[in-house]
């Protein structure tokens, strides 16, 4: 029996150690409990009984050999259940007595086995674990733990798994002594000492005297499987909770950033997508709030790459402690942030949000003895009952958040239906520029030949961007290069005029060919391994993007 009371905690603990449990299990989200902690555990491991207690002892999810059933059966166990529920919380109040906001590590590994005589009769192993994050993303307070019950009867099944595992036959258990004395048979006891059943087989008669005459040397070898079974388990629960952390690990990064720790851009738009469609169900209104930080380049620029890191980390754990309980907050990439509030009563609730936001963003940041000001810029847009989509609401926000901009920022923008004729002029260019760049339609560039004076021959030409609108028509860069810095675009921008002029150059007989370079193309890390894979792509020398003449325009021209 040792083994089955080893196994059914193991079995439970794939589930129960889980961050992803304890985040559906908060969100009462059904459907995720179902398939991946109730009715899979009881289907897949042919647990008999599931029960899913809140941290208040309530019963939250009952599951009988698969299927979910109704409160009736948790009240017929209860009178056995409470008093084990009561004693396994009390063990984790004391092991937790040193940290109660954060008893995840305290209580790993607790949990409470026996086996029971049920109220109906039957006798029952039963495990209690608590439910428990499988990392340290997720705090847990004590008081908080939900509790997973797992009841598995000693019926046929166990009899026949046991005698077929150990070779005895027609192995049976029974609640009372058959008192049949053509079968050998042994109690079962509870932790307290109380028969709880027999356990009775059939001798193998040809060997029965053998067994007599050799029993010592046989307790000695069922004593060194005991104490191998135990040593096997011991690490077959350490690989399942190394498994399951790996899994749990790798879950967690595909769908938060690894930096911040916050929810991704996927994460993002699943959530988004889900509490539209709650708000539509529920008629309630939901806010996007799109955050851009003010002079986070300049920390980069000035203090480098590891210090806006650490910037980026303190601006989520200051705007996380600001959010609600139901709000998500998620890094959408670079120092673009971005918050959903899903249970929005009043507006002015989102605006009054926003705004110590932002007042928490002016407060200085301490990076590494560097005291560090900066401030943020926010958009929102409301949806009433889902009456939009996500792409809608997100494109509108945006539109607030730009207006927040170049309005002063530091400051927030609701968005209200309404734009000034110059933020519609931009942001049609800005979605036209993203079109061209994605269809390569409309974009060319013009040469304009470099020559010497003294002796009027070509020393080479400079690239020169021009854009064919289909509306606007022929434009010049003076017209969209700062947009295209602005919204992010320069880079693509930037090697696809490379690209072209590389490509014209390595077919022509220029000399060479100067390119016009942003400088936050600069800021890239990798700008040079860019620039050499252009070259070896195009198949254009390095020495034609330099300076080939005796005094004349520089190969490579920065703006």
């Amino acid at each position: 029996m040792k083994e089955w009371l080893d196994r059914i905690p193991v079995e439970q603990d794939t589930s129960a150690v889980w961050t992803n449990s304890v985040i559906h299990l908060r969100a009462g989200d059904d459907a995720w409990i179902a398939e991946n902690l109730a009715e899979w555990v009881s289907e897949y491991f042919g647990h008999d009984t599931v029960y899913l207690i809140d941290p208040h002892d309530g019963v939250l999810r009952m599951v009988q050999n698969g299927e979910k059933v109704n409160a009736a059966a948790f009240d017929r166990d209860r009178a056995i259940l409470d008093p084990m529920i009561t004693e396994l919380r009390e063990k984790m109040a004391i092991a937790a007595a040193g940290n109660p906001s954060d008893s995840t590590e305290a209580v790993s590994g607790f949990g409470l086995e026996d086996i029971r005589t049920m109220p109906d009769g039957r006798a029952a192993i039963i495990s209690i674990r608590p439910i428990l994050p499988s990392d340290s993303s997720l705090v847990q307070a004590l008081g908080e733990e939900f509790l997973h019950i797992s009841i598995v009867d000693l019926g046929p099944d166990v009899s026949e798994a046991i005698g077929k595992k150990f070779e005895i036959a027609d192995l049976r258990f029974d609640l009372q002594s058959n008192g049949d004395s053509d079968r050998l048979s042994t109690p079962v006891l509870d932790s307290s000492g109380r028969i709880v059943g027999f356990f009775s087989w059939l001798p193998y008669e040809p060997a029965y005297e053998l067994i007599v005459d050799t029993s010592p040397m046989i307790g000695l070898c069922l004593l060194v499987l005991v104490l191998a079974g135990a040593l096997l388990i011991t690490r077959l629960r350490r690989t399942t909770r190394r498994l399951v952390e790996t899994e749990a690990e790798a879950t967690f990064f595909a769908y938060h950033d690894p930096l911040t720790r916050l929810p991704n851009r996927a994460l993002f738009e699943q959530e988004l997508t889900r509490a539209l469609a709650d708000g539509r169900r529920r008629r309630r209104a939901v806010v996007l709030q799109c955050i851009d930080l003010d002079r986070f380049k300049h920390v980069n620029d000035t203090l480098g790459h590891p210090a806006g890191d650490a910037l980026l980390i303190q601006v989520g754990r200051r705007l996380g402690a600001l959010v609600g309980e139901h709000d998500v907050l998620a890094r959408l990439g670079g120092d673009e942030f971005a918050l959903i509030q899903p249970h929005v009563v009043e507006i002015t609730d989102a605006l009054g949000l926003a705004q110590r936001m932002i007042n928490a963003l002016e407060e200085p940041f301490d990076l590494d003895g560097h005291e560090v000001t900066i401030s943020g810029s926010i958009g929102l847009m409301s949806s009433h009952g889902g009456d939009l989509s996500a792409e809608d609401l997100i494109g509108r926000a945006d539109i607030a958040l730009y207006e927040a901009k170049t309005g002063g920022r530091n400051r927030y923008m609701l968005y209200g239906g309404e734009l000034g004729a110059a933020v519609r002029e931009r942001l049609a260019l800005e979605l036209d520029l993203r079109e061209a760049l994605r269809a390569d339609q409309g974009l060319k560039l013009a040469y304009q030949p470099i020559y010497c004076s003294r002796t009027q021959h070509i020393l080479g030409a400079e690239a020169l961007l021009r854009w064919d609108h289909p509306v606007r028509g022929s434009l010049s860069p003076a017209v969209f290069i700062k947009l295209a810095e602005e919204r992010g675009l320069i880079k693509q921008l930037g090697l696809w005029a490379l690209r072209q002029a590389c490509t014209f150059a390595a077919r022509s007989r220029l000399p060479w060919v100067a390119v016009n370079v942003s400088p936050i193309q600069f800021r890239d890390e990798k700008f040079a391994d860019r620039v050499f894979g252009i070259l070896a792509d195009t198949g254009l020398h390095p020495a034609r993007l330099e300076d080939r003449s005796d005094g004349g325009a520089p190969a490579a021209k920065l703006i």
